[in-house]
């Protein structure tokens, strides 16, 4: 039995871009505010209305908005830990970095003497 090439099968390509979907992107660009700046804005709103709350239900309320205006926003704004490369080359010296922990300590202790007697002149 011979097989055959694969063929192209039907349908819009991988990745290809819907134009309702650009049309749309293209028009909140035009008018200057995107779904992020009012997810952003809605948390910013209600982060201030919990702090001028009178009660402590109103406040809760407000939180509670705001986290999850926080919630909805934050990977739009803040990188997956497990998207950052947190490889190294080579094994651990723990004794190096013990000292050079102790080397930072040090300069950092001599620094706070040297500008405590400055302030003393």
């Amino acid at each position: 039995m011979t097989t055959e090439p694969s063929r192209p099968k039907g349908g819009r390509p991988a990745g290809g871009k819907n134009s309702a979907r650009l049309a749309v992107a293209d028009r909140a660009l035009a008018d200057g505010i995107t779904p992020l700046e009012i997810m952003i804005a809605h948390m910013r709103d209600q982060h201030g209305r919990a702090l001028k709350a009178k009660t402590a239900g109103q406040r809760q309320a407000h939180m509670a908005a705001a986290a999850a205006a926080a919630k909805d926003a934050a990977p739009y704004v803040h990188p997956r830990l497990n998207a950052i490369d947190h490889s190294h080359s080579g094994a651990m010296n723990w004794a190096d970095v013990f000292k050079r922990v102790e080397a930072i300590g040090e300069a950092d202790a001599a620094r706070a003497k040297a500008q405590a007697a400055a302030a003393a002149k």
